[in-house]
């Protein structure tokens, strides 16, 4: 739901130009579902990724000392709570939805070469910004 905050003005506009009727975010889904404007359908979901959060944080803590779930379990529940940070982090400073923003030369050179352990997902070449873009 995070993404589809970020991604709505990019995807909203992408559905004008092509002349869609359909938009495939929550955002979208609110409005046709509830007959309410965007900011409404923006309002609604802020609200619910609030909620869904603090469910989450609230199953994790009453699952941190459960003797009845494995430990990788335990870790994995927990390991959440960093996930969806990250998303929010990630979706505020990423150039696919900010404009301006542009990829570090380290996060390039990942992008080329991997980190350690991961392998590249662009090869060998050195690509501009565009095309490691587009392959993304």
């Amino acid at each position: 739901m995070v993404n589809d905050l970020y991604s709505w003005p990019k995807e909203r506009d992408a559905a004008v130009r092509s002349r869609s009727e359909h938009v495939n975010n929550s955002i979208w889904v609110l409005m046709r579902e509830h007959n309410i404007d965007e900011g409404e359908a923006i309002s609604r979901l802020r609200a619910l990724i609030k909620d869904c959060f603090s469910q989450h944080l609230r199953i994790a803590e009453s699952c941190k000392d459960r003797t009845d779930l494995s430990p990788d379990l335990r870790r994995f529940i927990e390991a959440m709570n960093y996930s969806m940070v990250a998303n929010v982090v990630w979706s505020r400073s990423c150039p696919r939805y900010n404009e301006g923003v542009g990829f570090s030369r380290r996060q390039l050179e990942w992008m080329k070469n991997g980190t350690p352990g991961y392998p590249g997902i662009m090869g060998p070449e050195p690509w501009e910004l565009s095309t490691a873009l587009g392959r993304l």
